[in-house]
């Protein structure tokens, strides 16, 4: 069971903004990665033309500008990054790696869907590795830091009812960031980051409802108080909840069912 529409053939612009397709695409032209890019998020500068590859075509996915399911051409790409075919296998081999797209022998890479599991099993392990970042990071977090965090949440406050969906992602994920970095644990944030950006866009189209981003604000603040008061458990317990309120909203409403392996586990523990 998919969570998105079927694959279809992706489009885009060639070099110097010329409007192409790839084969057989009879829809609109879809926006230039490098554009997309230069509009999002400021990423450190790639070192090789694979990894400029893999940049620039995670960044148009994480945005929307590739839709999910999409057909990633690599002769349209390599047109529009003006790189050849070798750098683009090596940026969508990179992104498989990393959950984004899925190759398809004889068939061509795709951006990655998730399937209903699939998205239940992100919200159930964003629960360990968060409520985890949560009680690394009480100890460690300053009275300035627990001031922009309070700043920021009210200001995604004033903004809930008319930010763009993306503009208000962006600061939602600044704010859990700001947390996460002062647990210190540098690899396990590698780890959410690489959860978040797999399960974005179905989150993005959360955050377009007010209602949820009252809710997700007002679950800000209880984090917040339990952070301010130094209280790692209880922090950890709000985190969850959140996550947990998040996962059910991303997946229509239904509680997010639990992967069968965390049940037997739960009955080994117990034979043991």
């Amino acid at each position: 069971m998919s969570a998105s529409a079927s694959p279809s053939p992706l489009a885009g612009r060639g070099r110097g903004g010329r409007a192409t397709r790839a084969p057989g695409d009879g829809g609109a032209p879809l926006a230039e990665p490098a554009a997309e890019l230069s509009r999002g998020q400021v990423t450190a500068r790639p070192t090789t033309a694979g990894s400029y590859v893999a940049t620039t075509i995670r960044e148009g996915i994480l945005r929307g500008s590739f839709p999910l399911g999409s057909r990633l051409d690599q002769q349209v790409l390599a047109s529009q990054l003006g790189v050849s075919i070798i750098p683009i296998r090596e940026g969508l081999r990179a992104l498989e790696a990393e959950g984004l797209v899925h190759i398809m022998p004889r068939r061509g890479a795709y951006v990655a869907e998730l399937s209903v599991p699939e998205l239940a099993e992100i919200g159930w392990i964003r629960e360990r590795l968060e409520e985890l970042a949560v009680r690394l990071a009480v100890p460690n977090l300053t009275p300035a830091t627990l001031s922009r965090l309070g700043k920021l949440n009210e200001r995604m406050r004033r903004l809930a009812p008319s930010a763009h969906p993306e503009q208000w992602f962006e600061m939602n994920r600044k704010w859990h960031f700001i947390i996460y970095d002062c647990a210190k644990a540098w690899l396990l944030v590698d780890m959410i980051r690489t959860l978040w950006d797999r399960s974005r866009l179905y989150r993005m189209n959360r955050m377009s409802l007010e209602e949820n981003r009252a809710r997700a604000v007002e679950e800000h603040d209880d984090l917040l108080r339990h952070l301010r008061s130094g209280e790692p458990h209880a922090a950890a317990r709000s985190i969850r909840h959140h996550i947990r309120t998040a996962a059910r909203e991303n997946l229509g409403g239904r509680p997010a069912p639990r992967p069968q392996s965390s049940r037997t586990s739960e009955s080994l523990r117990r034979e043991g």
